[in-house]
């Protein structure tokens, strides 16, 4: 059971008065299975745990062990953001599974390009004034002509941080090229500097274990 998830629906459940301000904050592309039915149902507004199992098959057992997950809405915005980023995690392993049997280029940058427009349509992104774009700018700015290095976090390699400035927020850095080539080897090493850097990294590979990557990164520094 996915407990985010399953936390998202019991709120549903349990403040059908809230629904709509519930919904604005999520999609119904994070949720699966027997959620996003119940996610998909719940939205019309017949929410109550009779209609949903009447409607949908969802056995009350099922419904039952929701609802014991969250009962308060000041976890909600907890739950919306730990939903996005499974849904984001989900769909970067789909990605990369696409792009290891992808053998065309054309096709591979296209799967890139709708990935990244999936995420952009998903940021909720606030109109901002030109007064207050100035005061952003200054401030970023101010912050560069006092930062000494570069301005992003590093890749761990000095003559690919001088041509980028480093790794930025929002960058999606996509790396390719024939097999043995040392994506693998790059990509630990480029983890490893953001962790030096005191920057959390996360790694997913769909082909070697998580003994098999460290023995890379120890090698590489032998």
């Amino acid at each position: 059971m996915n407990d985010t998830q399953s936390a998202i629906i019991s709120l549903m459940l349990i403040y059908p008065n809230r629904i709509d301000e519930i919904v604005e904050k999520t999609s119904a592309s994070w949720f699966t299975g027997e959620h996003l039915r119940a996610y998909e149902f719940l939205c019309a507004g017949d929410g109550d745990a009779v209609s949903l199992h009447k409607h949908t098959g969802i056995t009350p057992k099922t419904i039952a062990e929701w609802t014991e997950v969250s009962s308060s809405m000041y976890g909600l915005n907890k739950h919306v953001k730990n939903a996005e980023n499974e849904f984001i995690a989900r769909s970067l392993n789909q990605l990369g599974q696409q792009l290891l049997h992808s053998d065309n280029n054309e096709d591979a940058l296209r799967m890139i390009d709708t990935f990244n427009n999936d995420l952009s349509v998903m940021e909720k992104v606030e109109p901002v004034s030109a007064k207050e774009g100035l005061g952003r700018l200054y401030k970023e700015l101010e912050r560069r002509s006092e930062q000494d290095g570069i301005m992003g976090t590093t890749y761990g390699l000095d003559d690919l941080d001088a041509a980028t400035e480093g790794m930025h927020d929002g960058d999606l850095i996509v790396v390719a090229a024939p097999s043995s080539m040392g994506k693998t080897a790059f990509a630990c090493a480029v983890v490893e500097a953001a962790c030096k850097a005191g920057v959390p990294a996360l790694m997913f590979s769909a082909e070697m274990t998580v003994e098999q990557l460290l023995m890379r990164s120890m090698s590489s520094n032998s």
